[in-house]
């Protein structure tokens, strides 16, 4: 039998931590419930449990669809000797390794600082107001990397380079172990800042780092960082300007 699987609001709020560098989400059980008997009404993703859960086991294989590599199939064997009765639900159970659990409300501020970051009128009061609701719900430090950096990209699109020099190196070393995939736009915002302001050293440690993590940066792509290759994207760097792609 075929069932579909929906997001839980804890499980898209772990998805989310995870991609922002917090841990990873691992697919390990699956589970079915028969509704007591009944039809189940479609779930609204606050669920936090099945309604009347009657087996449980671990995923017996989990691969992505050939045909769509959005969507995972995950298997789950239910033996012969178990049964009688009708199953009206299922879920996917999310575990995360380290039994790391994303703190309340992270998945929203999250989402809150990239529509700022993406937002072309965003201003220094909106910055400060998204900074004290990280303080009021205690994830200064979970998203400790995201003020500055909202900061740089004010100060750049006012074309102040040197200002928002320090606000990029900031947010480049607090981001490191904490952002995850996000950091390719910094790190790239980094990279430029520090050869607009040149700061040669900076501006390698960019590059070193983007090669550690995997992250391309901007015309070097898959070439290798030699001097060369690094003195062709410094001098571009150092002219262009990228406030339109902000």
């Amino acid at each position: 039998m075929i069932y579909l699987m929906k997001l839980t609001a804890l499980g898209t709020a772990k998805i989310a931590a995870a991609t922002a560098g917090l841990g990873a989400v691992n697919l390990t059980q699956m589970a079915v419930g028969d509704g007591n008997g009944n039809p189940v009404a479609p779930p609204t993703g606050y669920e936090t449990a099945l309604v009347r859960e009657v087996f449980r086991s671990n995923i017996n294989s989990l691969a992505v669809n050939r045909n769509d590599a959005s969507v995972m199939l995950a298997e789950m064997l239910i033996p012969s000797e178990i049964g009688g009765f009708a199953v009206h639900a299922n879920v996917d159970r999310l575990t995360r390794q380290q039994a790391v659990v994303p703190p309340e409300g992270f998945a929203e501020r999250l989402a809150a600082g990239f529509q700022l970051r993406r937002k072309t009128t965003t201003n220094l009061e909106e910055i400060d107001a998204f900074e004290q609701s990280l303080v009021q719900i205690e994830l200064q430090d979970a998203l400790c990397w995201f003020v500055p950096w909202l900061r740089g990209i004010y100060q750049y699109r006012q074309g102040q380079f040197k200002a928002a020099y320090p606000h990029y190196k900031n947010a480049f070393e607090l981001a490191k172990y904490k952002a995850g995939r996000l950091q390719y736009d910094l790190v790239n915002q980094f990279v430029e800042i520090a050869a607009k302001n040149g700061n040669r050293k900076d501006f390698d440690k960019g590059i070193d780092w983007a090669c550690y993590i995997g992250v391309e940066i901007r015309w070097l792509r898959d070439k290798e960082p030699t001097q060369e290759n690094r003195d062709f994207v410094y001098a571009i760097m150092e002219r262009a300007n990228y406030a339109h792609q902000l």
